[in-house]
Parts: structure tokens; sequence; C-alpha cells
């Protein structure tokens, strides 16, 4: 059996690819890796071959600091079976370099929850379960159903929440009004006391997903024109996620009947999902662990009153070198101290 990894340097043949595959992810899109140049990240892409034939494909990130190499696979690789992780761990580790410590991964495989994180896998082979990049708890919902039953999929709360807002006279759909966008979720994460990056990145992945073969759209909830609450979401084959998103909090101000815009927004996602033949909407993110008393309790109490299921896409990390595991706490530390800063914790920050 002969295995290597082939460079792809053609962005529809990629993305092609990626498409390809039972399990992939809009996050290993051409235009995700481009857009992650601007956080100092730089995208390799690689067809996985067996005797021959493509059996998976990884867009590796790379980023150095400090002199050493840190390799990362978002969402993916791309594959049909998780058996093929074996062959493919060796073809990455010979495609990392000698300054390289670790790569991560984050197959694109969801495993079912009921909110305890003890049924994800310790280890694939060669790769231990580590900290993830990427939100490792999700909410997928199934797009493939009509609007009749997607509706009827909802909680009560949120099917009476959606119908407010469509009475209300809320109009949601795709816009390219990106200021419009980034000043609702500029506001949110003030609110929120969120990490934010540059506006150039948020712009990057907006217009970088659009160009070659993926999908990147802004989707908007506006009341008598006003935009209310707002959404970024990039698409690939059978996937559409959302990645980004805010909103305004008129039920604080007085006298202001609340529109539940925010419903509005995602019934409007959800049905662009399916109108475009995506088969699962993921929500990106809810709390690892399902407590109460977690400050993200909110976050999963709407999203899945929207009909959907809960899922992990837990990372993994295979050590390239003897130095990972020092790097790698140093790289914790620093984002829990980043995270204690914004938001006063470093438990469970979507």
């Amino acid at each position: 059996m002969s295995l290597r990894a082939v460079p792809v340097n053609h962005p529809l043949e990629w993305d092609a690819l990626v498409r390809g595959f039972a399990h992939h992810s809009a996050l290993q899109g051409w235009g995700f890796g481009e857009a992650r140049r601007v956080t100092a990240w730089q995208p390799t892409r690689l067809r996985l071959e067996r005797d021959g034939v493509a059996f998976g494909a990884a867009q590796v990130l790379k980023r150095t600091q400090y002199g050493l190499g840190y390799l990362y696979c978002p969402r993916g690789p791309a594959l049909d079976s998780l058996s093929d992780l074996e062959d493919a761990a060796k073809l990455l580790n010979d495609f990392a370099g000698l300054g390289d410590v670790s790569i991560t991964i984050e197959p694109p495989v969801p495993i079912a929850s009921s909110g305890d994180p003890s049924v994800i896998p310790v280890q694939l082979g060669m790769w231990r379960h580590a900290a993830p990049i990427q939100p490792e708890h999700t909410v997928l919902i199934d797009t493939t159903r009509s609007a009749i039953e997607m509706m009827k999929a909802m909680h009560e709360m949120a099917r009476r929440n959606t119908r407010t807002s469509l009475k209300e006279g809320v109009t949601a759909g795709v816009e390219t009004d990106f200021d419009a966008f980034w000043k609702l979720f500029s506001e949110t994460n003030s609110r929120s006391s969120l990490l934010q990056r540059q506006r150039r990145y948020y712009e990057a992945m907006y217009f970088e997903c659009r160009k070659y073969g993926g999908e990147s759209q802004i989707i908007t909830a506006r009341q008598n024109g006003v935009p209310l609450a707002t959404g970024l979401v990039i698409g690939l084959g059978d996937e559409l996620c959302y990645l980004y998103g805010g909103s305004t909090r008129l039920e604080k101000v007085e006298g202001v009947k609340d529109p539940k815009a925010s419903n509005g927004f995602y019934w409007a996602m959800l049905n662009y999902a399916h109108d475009h033949g995506y088969k699962r909407l993921d929500l990106f993110g809810i709390p690892r662990v399902i407590s109460s008393d977690k400050h993200s309790f909110g976050v999963y109490e709407f999203k899945m009153r929207l009909g959907g299921q809960m899922a992990y896409f837990p990372a993994y990390e295979m050590a390239l070198s003897p130095l990972s595991g020092l790097v790698n706490r140093a790289l914790r530390l620093r984002k829990n101290r980043q995270n204690l800063a914004a938001r006063g914790t470093a438990q469970d920050v979507l």
C-alpha cells in the first residue's frame, strides 16, 4: 500500500474534492483558509491518497510563533470514514516540518450528545482528544424538512416567538449590508463582553468564502427598515454554518414592544438552508457541559428550542515534537487569560 499527500493549488478543484466526501465542512473550504490568513495562519491543501485514490482532503493551517509551528485542520480532514484517520495521521506527520510541534484536527463526524462529554472517545488511533479550537458542542438542525415540518419541530415558545416576529412586520433575508452586520455584531460582543477580532477578519470571511465554489451570506432581520438581528453564514456541500451574529435589545427599551427579531432571523436562516439544498444547519456553539449555572446556558436554551439535535465535534491532537505538551499548555494559558480579562471566566466560552 502506498500513501501520499498531493498539494492542491486550484480553488474550484479543492472545494469540489472536499464536497465529494461523506463528511465535510465549510471550514475546509478554500475561502475559509484564505480568510484565516488575516490572523497569521497559512493554509496548505492536501489530497490524501491511498494507492492513487483519494481517501481524504486536509486543509492544514500553520501558524508560527517563536520559531515553532502549530498545525491545525479546522473541522477536518474531509473523509468518508473515521477509520481513515490512521493513514491521514501518517501523511500529516510526514507533511510536518522540523519546527512543527503538534497538529490538531476536528473530524467533521458528529457524535450524538445528551450533554455529557464522557461519550467523546479519548483516543482515535494516533490521535488523542484535545482542547477544541472551534466550539466542540453544537446544535445541528435537519434542513431537508419542509418549512411546515421545521416549524412543527420547534419548541412551543420558539414557534410563538417566530410567529410574533412575522406578525410584527419583521422581514429577514440575504443582504450585502456589511456595515449593518458589523454594528449589531459589535454591539452584541460589547454587551456580552465577548472577544472580537478586527473588522478586516470578518470582512475577509465574508468575501473570501464566496469566491471559490463555497458560499457566504449575511442574513439580516429588520423592522420598518431598521436592522435588529443579523448573522454571517458560510456553506459548502451539505452544510451551512452560522459563525457570527448579533442583535439589538429592544425589549430593554421602555415602551417598545419586542418584535422577536432574533427568531425572525433564525427562521429566515433555516429557510435559506432548506431552499438552497443544504442538509443541515450548524448553529455553532453551546456549552460543553449543560448546566443551568453556566453563563452561556441561555444560548443553549435558545438554540435547542429551534428543533435541532445536540452533537459534539471533538478536537484531536498528534504530537510532532517533545515540546508539544509545553507549547500547548502555554497557548491554553494565554487563551484563558484573554477570556478571564474579557468575560471574567475561562469556562465554556463560545
